[in-house]
């Protein structure tokens, strides 16, 4: 059993060993997960019979920074202890797809919570509405209404 936080969050886990993969055990909630390496620092993860792509984009002393499927997540063995954010994190929100910023719903310094409406982006006439996957404060919005903006670039910062 080892503990690690993601976002801020502790979490507790278990691995068990497979021939070709891990069995994981998160909150007695159990996955089957294979990693395949992809490139330089990018895997394919699969989890049960989901398939995502993970990016390794910092890894520190403690810590990894990961680009999952367009969200930026930190995994951290300890948590991160610094003035006025005391066991808070910080993630940053990335483009899942390019297209132009039509709104934005929220405000540097705001409070959220999870499911709140955060921007909408248009594409190819469509419409996508990011939500917040979690309570969190918007740290820095890095886009403005009507920028063109490509997959995977940051939108918003925020404190977790």
């Amino acid at each position: 059993m080892f503990e690690f936080y993601c976002n801020g969050r502790k979490i507790a886990a278990e691995t068990k060993n497979g021939e070709d993969y891990d069995l994981v055990n998160v909150g007695g909630r159990l996955f089957r997960v294979e990693l395949l390496k992809v490139g330089r620092n990018e895997y394919r993860a699969r989890i049960d019979n989901d398939t995502i792509i993970i990016k390794f984009i910092e890894e520190g002393l403690d810590s990894y920074t990961l680009d999952i499927e367009g969200y930026v997540v930190e995994y951290r063995s300890q948590p991160e202890d610094s003035a006025g954010n005391k066991g808070k994190s910080v993630s940053i929100l990335l483009s899942p797809l390019p297209g132009r910023i039509l709104s934005i719903h929220v405000k540097n310094g705001q409070e959220v919570k999870f499911g709140d409406e955060l921007v909408i982006i248009e594409s190819m006439k469509m419409q996508t509405t990011l939500r917040a996957e979690h309570d969190c404060t918007i740290k820095e919005i890095k886009v403005r209404e009507g920028e063109i903006i490509k997959r995977g670039q940051p939108i918003i910062e925020f404190m977790v």
